[in-house]
């Protein structure tokens, strides 16, 4: 008895992701864009929280 690999949409798109990697996409490169949407994402993020608590604390 052998496992079927899975199927359905969501495998399809995995494996779809995993073979359009470049494989010249190094790990430097990726971190450097993590680094570019990051930061902005973080600083999004932690002005969303202090205008919350403002808008919350307000009477």
């Amino acid at each position: 008895m052998t496992a079927e690999p899975p199927s359905g949409p969501l495998p399809d798109v995995l494996a779809r992701l995993a073979t359009d990697i470049p494989a010249s996409d190094t790990g430097r490169a990726r971190s450097a864009r993590a680094r570019v949407v990051g930061w902005p994402l973080i600083a999004g993020t932690v002005a969303l929280v202090i205008v919350s608590a403002i808008v919350v604390g307000q009477p």
